[in-house]
């Protein structure tokens, strides 16, 4: 079912979006990905952030369990019940 069989009204013409019948029949210029040392050299920033916070992450990690507990008492001493 076309848009103008719904509403009773023909197509809206659209400046911004060209559809089908207006678009330019020449083949577009599509861009190249770069190859080699050219895609590595893109991510090698990347890669160094992402290797730095995982070997920070995992000193982080295992030094957790080492951390200092501090122990408090309750400050409410009622009278304690034994089962």
């Amino acid at each position: 079912m076309r848009v103008s069989d719904r509403t009773g009204h023909g197509p809206i013409p659209s400046t911004s979006v060209p559809d089908a019948s207006t678009n330019d029949p020449s083949p577009t210029v599509t861009a190249t990905r770069p190859v080699g040392e050219d895609l590595r050299a893109q991510y090698r920033t990347a890669r160094l952030i992402a290797v730095v916070a995982g070997i920070i992450g995992m000193v982080l990690a295992l030094a957790t369990p080492f951390l200092p507990v501090k122990v408090t008492e309750p400050r409410c001493r009622g009278r304690r019940t034994a089962r």
